[in-house]
């Protein structure tokens, strides 16, 4: 049940972050929302195959 509590919270940063990626003009500010946005889908993936095995 935890494991799915956190595969949520890191699904909703991600979606979260890939809004202001996509709406960022600034390309410092950019790159810094693209590497949030990838470290929480490699943790969804992470979990996601924790949960599988």
């Amino acid at each position: 049940m935890l494991t799915k509590i956190v595969l949520r919270w890191h699904f909703v940063r991600a979606r979260y972050f890939n809004a202001l990626f996509e709406s960022c003009l600034d390309p410092t500010l950019k790159k810094k929302l693209e590497l949030k946005l990838n470290y929480h889908l490699d943790k969804m993936i992470e979990l996601k195959s924790e949960a599988s095995s």
